[in-house]
């Protein structure tokens, strides 16, 4: 998977553009979400680079980093999305969150949180030679955020995860078949 970023999320209606906005207060952001971001585990990576480099960054001096859950931070941004209340929140792609719901990543001026990265398929050493249909198939393999995203809010739902990706897998033969193309 190819550009999975990671940042400051907000929902599509609020109206800021850029982690800048927060501190400018042009919008009232801060006053209407008492000055706080919704975060994740606070041993996560991404909180310590929110709380230690990019609030100081941009200037958050007066804005709280809310450590909970993964989701807890999510049932908290779908409450806000529901009641049309402002929210923002510690977030990465691909998560379900954003086959969900529609949100999107304030612009980050500075690059704090760097480019996005990509997931890659590690194989062990000598698989190719032992098992060369099952190397081929996970060399081609290769799937969109919002493709994973349909199997994530299925799990998230209460699915268990091999009949998510057993039913995506039979929705989606044609990228199926992109994948095992030459291990017939």
């Amino acid at each position: 998977m190819e550009e999975a970023p990671l940042g400051l999320v907000v929902p599509e209606y609020m109206d800021v553009d850029s982690i800048e906005d927060l501190r400018e207060n042009t919008n009232s952001v801060g006053d209407n979400t008492d000055y706080t971001i919704t975060g994740i585990e606070p041993g996560a990576g991404q909180m310590q680079l929110t709380e230690e480099d990019v609030m100081p960054e941009y200037g958050l001096d007066d804005w709280t980093l809310q450590a909970s859950s993964s989701p807890s931070m999510a049932a908290s941004l779908g409450d806000a999305i529901e009641n049309e209340e402002p929210i923002v929140v510690t977030l990465w792609s691909p998560h379900w969150t954003f086959s969900e719901y529609d949100l999107k990543y304030l612009e980050d001026p500075e690059n704090i949180y760097g480019d996005p990265d990509n997931i890659n398929t590690i194989v062990r050493s000598g698989l190719e030679e032992d098992a060369p249909k099952a190397h081929k198939i996970l060399d081609q393999f290769k799937w969109s955020k919002e493709q994973i995203g349909e199997v994530m809010v299925k799990i998230n739902e209460g699915m268990d995860p091999a009949e998510a990706a057993e039913e995506w897998v039979n929705n989606n033969q044609d990228t199926v078949s992109e994948w095992t193309k030459g291990t017939e």
